[in-house]
């Protein structure tokens, strides 16, 4: 069993890359585990590249390490995107959806292709639901209890999103019962009160809500846009002024004062 894992995710935009990613990092935190998950992407507005990379930890926050233990790719093509920021190791664990281009890259000895979005197509009638067929597996490799799948301690809007997908959960978890993956668990942590999950643009609408800020003008972009929306629901509660600009130049010109 593991004191520390590394997991990287990896997708193009649309690929559900980051709500996995949050909800593995919530589920475990309901059980005491530490985590810090970076969060990589290339332009969105294309489906660009898509990732991230959570380190879970039994005992303090510790950063994740340069390699995953374990990877899920979901795009190859953007895999290639962020391969520097994401790289795999020799001992790496590889869950992938589709098989890679025949050259240029290198699969570790224990690489597995899973059709998670096959999976998530047959049983939800939509390829998007890869991201909870591929929960399910991680759950299960780590040890997870199943029961956090039903919503306990996490927020009601992660609570409803597993719900709806029942299915592709349970269909993950079922995956590649020959391999038992037992030197992937996470050992129990040290403290198994829940710990609390802050990320840095929640962060930062707090701080400027707390510092004083009542106005507040921007426009939709990854990956500020969380920034804006937790403005948008705390200044609408009659707390302060909230205005989504046209563009992110109209929306600098507004904070400025600019006519």
């Amino acid at each position: 069993m593991k004191n520390r894992l590394t997991i990287a995710i990896i997708g193009a935009g649309g690929d559900g890359v980051v709500v996995l990613g949050s909800l593995l990092q919530r589920l475990a935190a309901s059980q005491g585990y530490f985590s810090q998950m970076p969060r990589y992407y290339g332009p969105q507005i294309r489906g660009g590249a898509s990732g991230v990379k959570l380190s879970l930890d039994t005992t303090r926050a510790s950063v994740p390490a340069d390699t995953a233990d374990i990877m899920v790719c979901f795009n190859w093509e953007k895999y290639v995107e962020l391969e520097r920021e994401l790289p795999l190791g020799r001992d790496s664990v590889l869950f992938y959806d589709s098989a890679p281009p025949e050259d240029g890259i290198v699969l570790p000895a224990n690489s597995f292709q899973v059709a998670f979005s096959e999976i998530g197509k047959e049983l939800t009638g939509k390829t998007a639901a890869k991201n909870m067929v591929a929960l399910g597996l991680l759950e299960r490799i780590l040890a997870l209890p199943e029961s956090l799948s039903k919503g306990a301690g996490i927020e009601d809007e992660a609570s409803a999103l597993l719900e709806r997908n029942g299915p592709a959960l349970n269909a993950g978890r079922r995956l590649l019962p020959e391999s038992p993956f037992s030197e992937l668990r996470l050992s129990p942590p040290q403290d198994p009160s829940p710990k609390v999950v802050l990320d840095g643009n929640s962060a930062v609408a707090q701080g400027a809500i707390r510092a004083g800020c009542r106005a507040f003008f921007g426009y939709p972009i990854t990956p500020a846009s969380e920034i804006m929306e937790e403005m948008q629901e705390r200044l609408s509660q009659g707390n302060g002024v909230f205005l989504q600009a046209e563009d992110e130049i109209a929306a600098i010109g507004m904070a400025l004062g600019l006519p």
